[in-house]
């Protein structure tokens, strides 16, 4: 009888080849010329006489000043405000860039009889509280040598004084350079005030803060809030001035739609 055949060799399966993935670098959004951004928190604290105890973060404007210790129904006020810094670039990406950075304040005239007044930022280090709850009886203004603690620029305001535009550009770009917030503090280290101090718009108005920021060699106090794009984000480096440029406001708070006639630029 024939010889049996063979049984067929199967070869084995090769095991899969194994690697490192390919890994595809994040895309690089390049950087936008302008940025402006209102304030999404703004308050007045109290730190002595009735009020002290109260929030008024929903209030449309917020007071600064420095009562006379003799008077309790004028206390002494400062106000804070916050900007999230999410549409600026990273500090180490602006290096090499002409960069300059101002806080926009519209201030509240009133017909009282008083005179000019010095008031002082200062750079908070950032929080994650809810800054328009804070009163006097848990936020007490830190002093100047602590952590992430800078002082910044005094600017005068007049009675008539309406539009107010503050280089901060040292306290935006000098100071804090991690953190992802903008937490200002404006007080009064002035003489008391027993004429009562100044009141400037919040977010709840139609005049709210602004921080504008200039990365392309300009002069942010020339920048318009209304004139910045709101979808900003990168475009290519060719795009046409304007193009490139990001706006961002609190949700549901309306950018101005008009500002007073009367705006003083206040320098470093």
């Amino acid at each position: 009888s024939p010889a049996p055949s063979p049984a067929p060799v199967i070869a084995p399966t090769p095991p899969p080849t194994t690697g490192s993935p390919t890994v595809s670098p994040a895309p690089t959004i390049s950087i936008p010329e302008v940025v402006g951004i209102v304030a999404n928190q703004d308050t007045t604290v109290y730190l002595d006489g009735s009020f002290i105890g109260e929030a008024y973060g929903s209030d449309d404007t917020f007071l600064v000043q420095n009562g006379p210790k003799a008077f309790e129904e004028i206390p002494v006020a400062v106000g804070l405000l916050t900007f999230p810094l999410d549409t600026v670039p990273s500090n180490d990406r602006l290096t090499n860039t002409k960069k300059n950075s101002i806080l926009r304040l519209t201030h509240e005239v009133t017909t009282a009889e008083r005179g000019s007044a010095t008031y002082t930022i200062v750079r908070l280090p950032e929080t994650i509280m809810e800054v328009e709850y804070f009163h006097g009886y848990f936020f007490k203004p830190p002093e100047d040598d602590e952590e992430g603690v800078t002082v910044g620029p005094s600017f005068t305001v007049n009675p008539e004084d309406t539009v107010l535009d503050i280089d901060i550009t040292s306290l935006m770009f000098d100071t804090n350079p991690e953190d992802k917030q903008l937490f200002l503090m404006i007080q009064d280290r002035g003489p008391e005030q027993p004429e009562g101090g100044d009141r400037f718009f919040t977010r709840e108005s139609d005049f709210p803060p602004q921080l504008l920021v200039d990365l392309q060699g300009g002069n942010a106090a020339d920048l318009v809030f209304d004139d910045i794009p709101s979808n900003g984000g990168g475009g290519d480096d060719g795009n046409p001035a304007g193009s490139n440029s990001t706006a961002s406001e609190p949700e549901g708070k309306a950018a101005p739609t008009a500002v007073p006639a009367v705006r003083r630029g206040l320098r470093d």
